[in-house]
């Protein structure tokens, strides 16, 4: 059987969904998480030490490492990529083709949503401005809108897709966690602009729940 190494930063970013589907399977894994440059514990390893191991290939974390039965490792990038296979051999990616279709529309939205809050980051103070404002007032907005009419049309299960929790409804959660950690739900909070998203957030958090403790 296969065995699992996850490598990123001790925080959750673009881990969080991983390390999450890893539990929901009930798939034993190391979690390796880098330990600051001038940490004292021993064992582990920094980001620097990571590095030279020369073992990313797209030279960005996360990376998954997957040795078989014969102890050769492969390693994999692209954190939406290693959810996708995660989600999959798990059973959490729909039931049918067209459950896969809106799930990856969802992620793919999300992935835009993702990117535009980084691209507020650089630019003269004036230019930064205008993308927050526009990041704040169009795009949260249009997303979670959009979100909140799938939810509305899969019916008041409290899923986005199909009858149970999916990929869907953990990059949903996971995405606002991270909006929440960078403070724009102080300004815009799609649980309660878009009130079924409510409802949806209330049937991940109880799914969730044994996963994240």
């Amino acid at each position: 059987m296969a065995t699992y190494k996850l490598y990123y930063f001790n925080g959750e970013g673009r881990a969080a969904a991983i390390r999450a589907l890893f539990k929901i399977g009930g798939i034993d894994f190391e979690d390796i998480r880098f330990k600051s440059a001038d940490s004292q514990e021993e064992g582990g390893l920094t980001l620097a030490e990571f590095k030279q191991l020369n073992i990313s290939p797209y030279g960005q974390v996360p990376v998954l490492e997957i040795v078989n039965t014969d102890g050769e490792s492969q390693y994999f990038g692209q954190s939406a990529a290693i959810e996708r296979f995660l989600a999959k051999k798990v059973g959490v990616y729909g039931d049918n083709e067209i459950e896969e279709l809106i799930i990856d529309g969802i992620k793919e939205g999300i992935n835009d949503l993702v990117t535009a809050f980084f691209g507020t980051k650089s630019g003269s103070e004036e230019e930064i401005n205008e993308k927050v404002n526009l990041f704040m007032s169009e795009t949260l907005p249009k997303f979670f809108n959009v979100v909140g009419k799938i939810k509305d049309e899969n019916g008041a299960n409290g899923f986005l897709v199909g009858t149970r929790f999916s990929y869907a409804d953990l990059s949903i959660f996971t995405v606002i966690k991270f909006l929440e950690s960078n403070g724009i739900l102080d300004t815009y909070n799609p649980l309660t602009t878009v009130p079924t998203l409510a409802e949806n957030n209330e049937a991940s958090l109880k799914f969730l729940a044994p996963f994240l403790a």
